[in-house]
């Protein structure tokens, strides 16, 4: 992993006496100078004048200007948010399937009848004492999560932008596959660099891509969403070094203020990558099993095709699948309905696409997700991209246009 951080040494006083007659702060001599205008201003008595000095005067009027007043604090049923900022409504625009800006989802959620009540796994976990699962808020969160999921669907923004298919869109994710394992990032990084790719095509009127403008915004996506996942988030001269200098740091700080800008500043996108660990954590699942529908879920990443299917329904589909390729006869169960929110006649289509999309992998049809099949198939991640496949129920069409077999 690359580092080049810079480390400030600050260098330690010998003389333990002197610092008992060295001079007042800067900062120190600033506070006490602006402590004075303050009191000054206020009319306060000098200093000698034998009345005591107030030490907070200004918290104290304060707190008198407020006594008082009362402050409804009832909560708003309806919660509405803003896709941009203002200043980016000129320059940028939100394009759907039907050319309309993407609606604004009530939090309201609706009341779901429980598949499986008599499981409840946020309960068990909260009699374990297990308080990294937070079982008091868990499922709110996940309900409030599918609720947002709405505000960051794309549409198929494809036909907009020239020059631009959905195998060049495969190459650069490829690429941020690459990135990802070469600056050991989360895997929550990778989903959120793609999302905010998607939504920065989508919602960019003008885009001109090339070879350096598209690795200039790929890298720039796996930055922002480096320093929001990510402890220790590469550098900018990271990216630089990697990419060989085809572009400038002032570029590239552009680049990242535009996204910003673009996206809104909002970036808890709902990723198909968290609904997946939920799944498997309810029902116990195995290493070898959630390493698998990880593979299933990241290849997905590579098809423009999946683009406009919600988070929870692809990440219910890919674990799916994955259950059915380690075990024939396993059944998508009440306790996998109730926390993935889908029923089977729900996600079975999008589990036989899925299935497809492997076996054109695996037959050298499409060359889209090179480096998550070579990643998979190392023994570290169970060499699941070798496991046999299912047999597939559709007939494989070549891709050579901008059709999909995948309907959004």
């Amino acid at each position: 992993m690359l580092r080049s951080r810079n480390t400030n040494i600050v260098a330690k006083n010998t003389g333990a006496a002197a610092g008992k007659n060295a001079a007042v702060d800067p900062p120190a001599k600033r506070n006490v100078a602006n402590n004075q205008i303050v009191l000054e201003k206020r009319g306060a008595p000098e200093h000698g004048s034998g009345e005591p000095q107030p030490k907070r005067a200004v918290l104290h009027e304060i707190h008198e200007g407020i006594d008082g007043i009362l402050i409804d604090s009832q909560k708003r049923t309806e919660t509405k948010r803003t896709r941009r900022s203002n200043s980016s409504k000129d320059s940028s625009q939100t394009f759907t399937d039907s050319d309309s800006d993407i609606q604004v989802l009530d939090v309201t959620l609706p009341k779901r009848v429980d598949p499986c009540p008599e499981f409840d796994f946020d309960q068990q976990c909260a009699r374990e004492h297990d308080e990294h699962a937070v079982p008091e808020f868990a499922a709110d969160i996940f309900e409030y999560s599918r609720s947002r999921e709405k505000n960051f669907m794309v549409g198929n923004y494809i036909k907009r932008l020239k020059h631009y298919t959905p195998q060049i869109r495969a190459r650069v994710v490829d690429w941020m596959v690459e990135m990802q394992e070469s600056f050991e990032l989360n895997h929550e990084t990778l989903y959120l660099s793609v999302k905010l790719w998607d939504l920065y095509m989508a919602q960019t009127s003008e885009v001109n891509l090339t070879d350096v403008s598209g690795q200039l915004i790929a890298s720039v996506c796996i930055f922002v969403a480096s320093k929001f996942d990510e402890r220790s988030p590469p550098l900018i001269d990271d990216f630089l070094y990697i990419c060989q200098d085809r572009f400038e740091r002032e570029a590239f700080i552009t680049c990242e203020m535009k996204l910003l800008d673009v996206i809104g500043f909002d970036l808890g996108c709902p990723l198909s990558y968290v609904y997946l660990r939920r799944l498997a954590r309810v029902t116990s699942t195995g290493m070898g099993t959630l390493t698998l529908s990880r593979y299933i879920l990241e290849t997905s990443l590579c098809y423009y095709e999946f683009v406009g299917v919600r988070e929870s329904l692809l990440a219910s589909g890919a674990f799916y699948l994955a259950l059915k390729m380690e075990n024939e006869s396993a059944q998508w169960t009440p306790i996998l309905h109730k926390y993935s929110g889908y029923s089977l006649a729900e996600i079975e289509p999008f589990v036989d696409e899925l299935n497809l999309m492997l076996h054109r992998i695996r037959n050298h049809i499409d060359d889209e997700a090179k480096t998550v099949q070579s990643k998979y198939s190392h023994e570290v991640f169970h060499s699941v991209a070798l496991i046999p496949l299912l047999p597939c129920n559709f007939q494989s069409p070549p891709r050579n246009n901008k059709k999909t077999s995948i309907k959004h």
